[in-house]
């Protein structure tokens, strides 16, 4: 049996490019350098319906320690030690 999947409109190297570049402006800093010396008590734990800032320390179940790098409406950008992870959060129960 066979699927038919629609095309992507740009490619995934083209997302992480992206990704990459929405920060260009100001610098990222790597995920080591974050989280260097940060104690647990200083991260926030993840939750979709807490509101975070950019800079925020926030502990995932799934992708562990990160840190915000980028902010829209309802969705932020944190790069955790796997890379950069889109979640949503500000989200009204």
């Amino acid at each position: 049996m066979s699927m038919n999947r629609p095309k992507r409109a740009t490619s995934r190297k083209a997302d992480s490019a992206a990704s990459r570049a929405l920060s260009a402006d100001s610098p990222v800093p790597t995920w080591s350098e974050a989280v260097a010396g940060k104690p647990d008590q200083a991260f926030y734990a993840y939750t979709p319906t807490v509101s975070f800032s950019r800079g925020s320390l926030v502990s995932h179940a799934k992708f562990g320690k990160g840190i915000v790098v980028e902010l829209e409406p309802s969705k932020a950008t944190i790069l955790f030690e796997e890379g950069l992870k889109k979640l949503v959060h500000g989200q009204q129960p």
